[in-house]
This record gives structure tokens, sequence and C-alpha cells, in this order.
């Protein structure tokens, strides 16, 4: 079995509040989520859903987010620490921003991981 790339990234946000205008920037560190981290996900976005099956898709995908993050972020600023992973905060924007990183990297780790996926997609678009 050859070796994985490393499974954390460091990345840097700055992002203005789309409802305060508030600035929020500082420094994340990303682990990729294993199976027990895969389960808490599950457990805690169900959880922040309260059971409610009638929460529009924006509502979901943002319980969903916060909930990854709680279990994938191993550093985080301080302001993210005091606002409980983003839930205490009115703006979506951080959130987003810092969970867009985290795809960004999961999409470059795949990239390396399966490099003959990246070769046959590059194929289907000539």
């Amino acid at each position: 079995m050859s070796s994985l790339p490393s499974t954390e990234t460091t990345f840097v946000i700055d992002a203005v509040g789309e409802d305060t205008g508030q600035h929020f920037e500082g420094s994340f560190t990303y682990k990729r989520p294993n199976i027990r981290n895969r389960n808490s996900i599950a457990l805690l976005h169900n959880r922040l859903k309260l059971s409610q099956t009638n929460l529009s898709e924006d509502t979901d995908m943002l319980m969903y987010m916060v909930a990854f993050l709680k279990y994938t972020l191993i550093d985080a600023p301080k302001w993210w620490e005091e606002s409980d992973g983003g839930l205490e905060l009115f703006d979506i924007a951080p959130i987003t921003e810092v969970f867009v990183k985290t795809r960004e990297f999961e999409e470059e780790w795949k990239k390396q991981v399966f490099p003959e996926e990246v070769k046959k997609d590059d194929v289907k678009q000539d």
C-alpha cells in the first residue's frame, strides 16, 4: 500500500459578514474526517436539525457545514472558538468560506490519491 498525502492543511480566510458587516479573518487547520468523525458529523447534523424534516435546503446545508467543521477543524482563531464553531454568529459568510476551503483541499487531495481519475476526466472533455 502506498503512502497517502497529508490529511491536514492550514488555510486563511478573510470574510465580511453579510448581516453585520463584521470582518472575520484567521488561520484554520483542517484534518480529513475518518469513519468515527463522519459518524459524529452525521449525529451532530441530525441533532442540530432538531429532527425537523421541513427545514429549508439552505438551513439543512448550514447545519451540515457547522457539524462538519466541528469535527474536522483542529485549530481555529479565537473568534471561531468563542462563537461555538459559528453557531453564535449572525453571519453565514465565514462558515461558508471555511467550508469551501475544506472542499478545495478535498478535491486536491483526491487528485493526488487518484491521478488516473483526473486523466480520465481530461480525456472525456476532449
